[in-house]
């Protein structure tokens, strides 16, 4: 389709398509404004050893070996039982709450903690911190023979966030605008195509057809 055919087919369907992007960034606004706003607390550690009797080389083989472990021990039950007790919050929120990443071949890792209050999400996140360095020290105390263990070691402390890590009302509503606009321009195209059909190319109605044949039968 050329683009002046397509500019055609907007103009002529151009409330419809005002319609869409209306309606789209009322439901972006609506949903912008009932939806609570999210804060987020991250905090980054390195993963490594107080003392080893272990070559640097085979002390970061072994560290990364067990980051995938940290990593998936941090989202665990068990480690979200601790956290509960540190900070009084249901484990159920926790699941929601709290994720642990680190990137293949490092031994650095990120601990984000999100919810609806800035001190709550900071509370969570060193909790997770204090937990996380546990699980790592058991780790390397079950894993490792020698004298060898693991720790955290802070690289930025969690801070308390002071703004929205989610999406404002405002940017709701522009994506809702970009989405009705999407929607309304599909539509104006569909509908002008439709428009300009061959009145010869249409079916007639089968009712009809049968109601002439019916009609010369009887003449």
């Amino acid at each position: 389709m050329d683009p002046e055919t397509l500019i055609v087919a907007l103009r002529k369907n151009a409330v419809l398509v005002v319609m869409h992007v209306v309606l789209g960034t009322i439901i972006g606004l609506v949903f912008g404004l009932l939806t609570p706003a999210q804060y987020t607390s991250t905090a980054n550690a390195n993963l490594s050893v107080e003392n080893s009797e272990a070559n640097p080389t085979n002390t970061f083989n072994y560290l990364t070996s067990i980051m995938p472990t940290l990593v998936e021990i941090g989202t665990s039950e068990s480690t979200f039982a601790d956290v509960s007790k540190t900070t009084g919050i249901s484990q159920e929120e926790l699941r929601k709450s709290v994720s642990v990443t680190s990137k293949t071949g490092t031994t650095l890792v990120e601990i984000r903690a999100t919810s609806t209050e800035p001190e709550r999400a900071h509370r969570i996140a060193e909790a997770e911190l204090t937990a996380l360095d546990t699980v790592a020290r058991d780790l390397s105390n079950s894993g490792q023979p020698g004298n060898t263990t693991a720790t955290l070691k802070v690289v930025d402390s969690p801070t308390t966030p002071t703004s929205p890590s989610s999406l404002s009302a405002v940017s709701t509503a522009l994506i809702g605008a970009a989405i009705g606009l999407a929607a309304g321009a599909v539509m104006a195209i569909l509908l002008y195509f439709l428009s300009q059909k061959n009145p010869q190319d249409k079916v007639e109605d089968p009712l009809l057809i049968i109601g002439r044949r019916r009609s010369r039968k009887d003449s």
